[in-house]
């Protein structure tokens, strides 16, 4: 806890902002204050030595002392969620998780629904471009799905667009990643698009409970981490 304010501080430095518009806590899990991407166990601390909730009531001293105006968590489940809920303060304002048409998670959209928590759905197509020791052989690909294909030749969309506006009409926020202005413009476009409620049921019956970032570079069982306690169960 004592490292949060200091490193939002460095990061405000560096972006040579007074604030942020929002900060999170990344993963549910704690590094050692001098690791950048910890590799074994004994770069970490168990959640036994620093709890969630101690490091949630720091973050949210940054919102009470100006330096960010709202705070969250990403990679949580539901049961960490109820952790954080029971803490003096706030329920945290968004949960940013993986989500797209192969892992919708109806049960946490419902859960934030509920609670008042914004969810924002990272790598929402299917991220085919993330590092190559992330990728297991014959994974399915997303933006090639048939079902996605048929649709976006209806609509005159492209198969992104077509997956961005379902998450959109979801109620969740998505943010692809893009460094190429076309697609940049691609992406934007896709908040005008409008799918028929067929079309959406379609994609909704694409679920397979399939992560594309499952866990497995956090599993160091010495210090009480594994992929499987990492989201509590939760695959749906």
């Amino acid at each position: 806890p004592q490292h949060v304010q200091p490193a939002i501080e460095k990061t405000l430095d560096e972006l040579r902002l007074e604030y942020l518009d929002l900060y999170l806590i990344h993963w549910p899990l704690a590094f050692r204050p001098d690791v950048v991407y910890p590799e074994s166990p004994s770069e970490v601390f168990s959640l036994a030595e620093i709890p969630l909730e101690s490091t949630w009531q720091a973050v949210q001293k940054l919102q009470q002392r100006g330096l960010c105006r709202h705070v969250g968590v990403s990679n949580f489940s539901t049961k960490k969620l109820e952790q954080l809920r029971q803490v003096d303060g706030q329920t945290p304002e968004v949960n940013q998780v993986e989500l797209h048409p192969y892992l919708q998670q109806p049960k946490m959209l419902e859960y934030c629904r509920r609670e008042g928590i914004a969810l924002t759905g990272y790598a929402p197509l299917g991220s085919a471009n993330r590092p190559e020791h992330l990728r297991v052989a014959d994974e399915p690909l997303l933006l090639q799905d048939e079902t996605i294909l048929r649709i976006a030749e209806e609509v005159s969309a492209t198969p992104a667009q077509v997956i961005l506006q379902w998450g959109i009409a979801r109620g969740t926020a998505v943010i692809p990643k893009s460094v190429s202005p076309e697609r940049l413009k691609e992406n934007f476009e896709a908040i005008e698009l409008s799918l028929s409620a067929s079309s959406i049921e379609s994609i909704n019956q694409l679920n397979r409970q399939r992560r594309y970032f499952e866990g497995s570079f956090w599993n160091f069982p010495e210090a009480g981490y594994t992929k499987d306690n990492l989201w509590d169960g939760e695959s749906t």
